[in-house]
């Protein structure tokens, strides 16, 4: 790319990339947004607009459906904590559902708060919470929930 563009359009620009060119068409975008060229970009890869977008908007057949930050979006479903507890275990500190595998689900919208409760509790009572995964609610999951409507 030759000069400084104020706008650049770059559809689907890492499909079929192995990790060193996309890494390298990474280096130049961003060299291009810091030069202050907005990059407007068209993907299916929605781990790489969470992690480099100013703002998203997603679209599902054809349709807009939300547009916003990624932390505006990802606000408006609730984080998971998933576990699996030794029997017999205390009754938890926070509502949770058993899954059919007979892990849990906690499902929270200020997962600091509730993990640290769920850690605090784990630690009084001497309990492994065995495999346990928590993390904020991902641009992922909030386009399944669009085609889910």
């Amino acid at each position: 790319m030759y000069g400084k563009p104020d706008l650049i359009f770059l559809d689907e620009p890492t499909t079929g990339l192995d990790i060193q060119s996309r890494d390298a068409l990474w280096d130049a975008v961003d060299k291009l947004r810091e030069d202050g060229s907005t990059v407007v970009l068209t993907t299916h890869y929605l781990e790489e607009a969470q992690q480099r977008a100013d703002r998203v908007g997603l679209m599902h057949k054809g349709t807009f459906h939300q547009e916003g930050t990624v932390a505006e979006l990802t606000r408006t479903l609730p984080a998971a904590v998933r576990f699996s507890l030794p029997a017999p275990a205390p009754a938890l500190p926070l509502q949770a559902t058993r899954e059919i595998d007979g892990t849990f689900l906690i499902q929270t919208f200020d997962l600091p708060k509730d993990l640290y409760t769920l850690l605090g509790w784990a630690h009084d009572n001497a309990v492994e919470l065995r495999e346990l995964q928590a993390g904020p609610t991902r641009l992922d999951d909030v386009f399944r929930s669009i085609g889910s409507d």
